[in-house]
């Protein structure tokens, strides 16, 4: 009866004989050798997910898909085994250092400003503003994240468009476009996010939300409308919010009913034993 030779997971290729007698799951090429690294690393991931619940007394084995550095001691959360096992999200880390507003960057946005206007640049994005249509409980993922999305008004420049100029002037009347482009440089804060939205600061936009573009306040991440729809089932629902870096964890957090206890305490996924 002949044996079949085991095979490389990734790649199907047998497994020669010095794989097998090292004990190899994979056949050792270097793509085969990223593949199998990323799924354990996508297994340890799964497994801090579970400790981070277990943690805040809900329940293990969570269905999470992962997409920081711990503390030294453990801050005591809440326990949220009555009001069921919270729901692990995700989010992706988010640079949160700080530079000045330079004047580079103000003469910068001030000409992209002035030949939207020209040309009729418009940024449109449906829906409606997250403010009225999401549970304001749900909101405050925003605040665990640290505005991931607004980086994208550094390349968009704050999505100051030809429409949100126009509509500064109709609130102004006898007013002009470069009116419009001052008013919002002098809106901007003295210092930003690093490589940012110029009006992302710490605490979040400098600016009020009737001078933001529509995409900055409808905009709503996968992780911020799956919170949204536990909460409108259930006000009470907690859920863990977990921010990888890669293989490190950047921050954890229990969020339940509008309020975030951070999770500290927990290893990175490297710190946990091999699943394999």
């Amino acid at each position: 009866m002949l044996t079949v030779a085991p095979t490389c997971p990734h790649c199907v290729r047998p497994l020669d004989i010095l794989s097998r007698r090292l004990g190899r799951t994979h056949c050792g090429t270097a793509a085969c050798r990223q593949h199998a690294a990323a799924q354990v690393l996508k297994s340890r991931w799964k497994a801090l997910a579970n400790l981070a619940v277990q943690r805040v007394g809900g329940t293990g084995s969570m269905n999470a898909q992962p997409n920081a550095t711990p503390n030294a001691a453990s801050t005591a959360v809440p326990n949220v085994s009555k009001a069921g096992p919270p729901t692990v999200l995700w989010l992706r880390p988010t640079n949160r250092e700080l530079e000045p507003v330079s004047d580079a960057l103000r003469l910068a946005l001030a000409e992209a400003w002035r030949q939207g206007a020209a040309v009729g640049w418009r940024h449109a994005y449906e829906g409606s503003d997250s403010a009225q249509s999401l549970p304001t409980a749900a909101t405050v993922l925003c605040e665990q994240c640290g505005g991931g999305c607004c980086a994208h008004g550094a390349t968009h420049h704050a999505f100051v468009d030809a429409d949100l100029l126009a509509r500064w002037r109709a609130a102004h009347p006898g007013s002009s476009t470069e009116d419009a482009i001052n008013d919002y440089l002098a809106r901007l804060p003295a210092v930003h996010v690093k490589h940012g939205c110029g009006f992302h600061t710490a605490t979040g936009c400098a600016l009020p939300r009737e001078h933001r573009a529509p995409v900055c306040n409808r905009y709503a991440c996968d992780s911020l409308q799956a919170l949204a729809r536990l909460l409108q089932e259930n006000p009470s629902h907690a859920a863990v919010v977990l921010t990888p870096d890669g293989p490190l964890l950047e921050r954890a957090a229990l969020l339940q009913q509008g309020r975030i206890t951070p999770i500290t305490g927990l290893p990175h996924p490297d710190e946990l034993p091999s699943p394999f």
